[in-house]
């Protein structure tokens, strides 16, 4: 892979454009412990544990980024409520 490359291609973009690799990301994640996560689940957690489990959970997942990236996308000077803080320093 080519890091001095992809360095130079997201210098270029701006934070807003940049975040949205998130839920890409997450996507890609789960779309590559698909095949197996079931299994390695039912092995050693829980043998109730079903596809649909995983496909409902991870759903949710890349939903909650999806919204959450685009609030840190459309107010990127703002912090999380969840920090207490009204303001980025």
């Amino acid at each position: 892979m080519n890091f001095d490359g992809l360095g130079r291609w997201l210098g270029r973009r701006s934070f807003r454009q940049a975040v949205w690799l998130f839920p890409l990301a997450f996507l890609l994640h789960v779309a590559e412990e698909a095949p197996q996560f079931t299994a390695w689940v039912r092995r050693y957690a829980s043998a109730q544990f079903t596809p649909q489990d995983f496909l409902r959970n991870n759903g949710l997942g890349v939903l909650l980024g999806i919204v959450l990236t685009a609030l840190v996308s459309r107010w990127p000077n703002r912090p999380p409520p969840c920090t207490g803080r009204t303001r980025r320093d």
